[in-house]
């Protein structure tokens, strides 16, 4: 009975502590986390073959194109690496040496911005800022003058179209007395218009009508002086300009009247000419007059116009004078400070992407060239110097050193990233996973292989070495490298999240606490991801979260 006791005991304590560290640990996260540090990141694909007797192995560009040459004759004994054959690539050499100078340049930019300005570069800027800032201040003094000499000038203009205002609308007075003493002229008397029994009527209310605008502009004259608005003197000259139009069309209805005219007793054709003669002379007056002030108008007018367009141009040669200043005393500025973090890693993100433009294209003129997987003989060429290849026949047939070989199927999925000469590591079954054989790969079928309605593509891989012991038949398990770079900053693939269209990782700080990092990627492989910006070595990420639940 008593060890029962102490057996219930015993449960309840030990249930006790349980439900203590339970809770004390509920909420709470477990962590799993890694370091960023350098090392390779790797990229492959991979398939499950069979060992088989080697057969021919047939050669063929990875691209289509006219061949420029071919480097060996059937039956000739070849070494791995050799190149066999070459296709027509002016345009991907041309490439390939774009891609170099611009990686080039981009390398020195780099080297550039690191060892800073010279002193010589800093003295010309200083020099630069100098004449930059002269020039600016020329222009600002152009620009016054300019001012200066356009208020003159333009006060001057205004001053004799307000002058000639006067005189014309005097004109036009002397105009209007000559009217009305033709008009009431005692010796025309009942003769005055006789031909035409309207005439007279209509001249007097011409005579009228001008005599009121002309009244009209007087007293508006009088109010305008330099010190009046620009519109308020264009008002008056328009005035006067319609006084000046109201009393030729009254000359012109006297003159009207005088042709309709007799001589008579009293009125001989010696007096009416000089009636005539009179009326004329006004209406050449009149004229000039009108031209006066059309031309007062258009020398003032015209002058705003030309002082307006010379003034814009001025200010905006004082505005590019004065941003020319500015950007010669930034780039002083900029000369004499040292290079910011986010410049120099902008600087090396460009170099990593020059030299993966660099990659492609040397890719792309690799893909022209056909070079020999292995040591081996040459037992056919299917084409000829000049001829259009065809993805369909092999160019180069030959058979390797090697005597055994592994045939893999590879899905479509993966198949764009096999390529001829890509490194491979073989284990067998029959020698266990320790065993790693180097391999590499020697062709690629360019037409499908159907299995179960999937869509394969057969592969043929080569033992780099003779290994004893390796039968027909084994099963052999082959890991492709389809891309690979050394030494880079590198974080397992299990650390980055897609956030917002954004890949973020979440760095563990020392004092436990998390933040979000936005980064930029470079090769994605199998394991890792290389990191081109964003983290440091030595950053610790976290790549598993374990929410304890209650």
């Amino acid at each position: 009975m008593k060890k029962i006791v102490y057996v219930i005991i015993a449960v309840v304590i030990l249930g006790g502590i349980i439900l203590v560290f339970a809770d004390r640990n509920k909420d709470q996260s477990e962590f799993v986390t890694a370091f960023v540090d350098i090392g390779a990141v790797a990229k492959n694909v991979d398939a499950t073959g069979s060992v088989v007797a080697a057969e021919d192995i047939e050669l063929n560009f990875r691209t289509t194109g006219r061949i420029e040459s071919i480097n060996v004759s059937e039956g000739e004994q070849v070494k791995a690496g050799q190149v066999l054959a070459v296709l027509e690539a002016g345009a991907l050499h041309s490439q390939v040496k774009d891609a170099e100078s611009v990686l080039i340049e981009a390398q020195a930019n780099l080297k550039k911005l690191l060892a800073g300005a010279t002193e010589g570069d800093i003295r010309i800027s200083e020099i630069t800022v100098e004449q930059k800032g002269g020039d600016f201040g020329a222009k600002r003094n152009d620009l016054e003058s300019l001012i200066s000499k356009s208020l003159v000038e333009l006060k001057n203009l205004k001053n004799t179209a307000i002058v000639d205002l006067n005189n014309e609308l005097i004109v036009a007075e002397t105009a209007m007395e000559v009217v009305d003493n033709t008009l009431n002229n005692e010796d025309a008397g009942y003769t005055l218009g006789v031909l035409d029994s309207m005439s007279v009527p209509l001249a007097q209310e011409s005579q009228s009508e001008a005599g009121d605008i002309i009244n009209e502009a007087k007293i508006l004259i009088k109010a305008v002086d330099e010190g009046s608005s620009d519109e308020q003197t264009l008002n008056a000259i328009e005035v006067v300009k319609n006084a000046l139009e109201k009393t030729r069309e009254c000359l012109s209805s006297v003159f009207f009247v005088l042709e309709n005219t007799i001589i008579s007793n009293n009125l001989t054709q010696t007096e009416l000419d000089a009636l005539i003669t009179g009326i004329q002379s006004e209406q050449v007056k009149i004229s000039t007059a009108r031209n006066n002030i059309y031309a007062s108008q258009s020398n003032w007018t015209n002058k705003q116009v030309y002082y307006n367009e010379q003034i814009l141009k001025a200010r905006d040669a004082v505005d590019a004078a004065g941003d020319a200043f500015d950007l010669a005393k930034a780039q002083l500025e900029f000369k004499t400070a040292e290079p910011e973090d986010y410049e120099i890693d902008a600087y090396n993100a460009k170099i990593a992407k020059t030299e993966a433009n660099l990659v492609l294209a040397q890719s792309k003129l690799s893909d022209a060239i056909i070079k020999a997987p292995v040591n081996g003989v040459v037992i056919k060429i299917n084409n000829k110097v000049g001829e259009q290849t065809s993805l369909a026949l092999a160019v180069v047939e030959m058979i390797g050193e090697a005597k055994l070989e592994i045939d893999v199927n590879i899905p479509e999925s993966d198949i764009a990233k096999i390529r001829i000469g890509q490194m491979a590591d073989i284990t067998l079954d029959s020698f266990g996973d320790d065993n790693v054989f180097p391999g590499f790969v020697i062709f690629v079928d360019p037409a499908e292989t159907i299995i179960q309605d999937v869509v394969y593509y057969q592969v043929k891989v080569h033992f780099k070495d003779d290994v004893q012991g390796i039968k027909h038949g084994m099963t052999a398990n082959t890991v492709i490298e389809t891309d690979k770079k050394e030494n880079v900053l590198r974080v397992p693939l299990r650390a980055v999240k897609q956030k917002n269209g954004d890949k973020i990782v979440t760095v563990l700080r020392a004092d436990k606490t998390q933040e979000e990092k936005n980064i930029t990627v470079g090769l994605r492989g199998d394991d890792y991801i290389e990191i081109l910006n964003g983290l440091e070595k030595g950053d610790t990420v976290i790549t598993f979260v374990n929410d304890k639940q209650k």
